[in-house]
């Protein structure tokens, strides 16, 4: 999970809601060893990664679609595979830290990424 729009991206790391998300939806977290719940990751780290899907947390202060304009207007990230394809998927702020909600988001997780073309 990436929250794009700072200096450095925030991630979400191998400790956390958003490592257990992605694993129980069946993904690998480019950041799963990062001993953290929610990272700064470095754009050269995530570029190198060239991750096929990205996850992209949604809030009202930073939406998903602001984070997409940043990943295709920027030439680096611009060539990212995920970024090419335009493989994203999308949850909701309030479902990228632990609670009631995670089961839903892992199964949405998943759904999405069952939905998105063939790598």
């Amino acid at each position: 999970m990436v929250v794009v729009g700072h200096r450095h991206p925030y991630v979400g790391a191998g400790i956390g809601a958003p490592q257990l998300l992605l694993e129980t939806a069946g993904l690998v977290n480019i950041a799963a060893d990062v001993d953290s719940t929610w990272s700064p990751l470095g754009w050269e780290a995530i570029i190198a990664a060239d991750p096929d899907v990205i996850v992209l947390v949604d809030s009202d202060w930073n939406s998903a679609q602001h984070k997409i304009d940043y990943l295709t207007g920027n030439p680096a990230t611009a060539a990212m595979t995920a970024v090419q394809q335009q493989r994203y998927i999308v949850v909701p702020f309030a479902a990228s830290e632990a609670g009631v909600r995670s089961v839903e988001a892992a199964a949405s997780i998943a759904a999405q990424w069952k939905e998105l073309p063939a790598r």
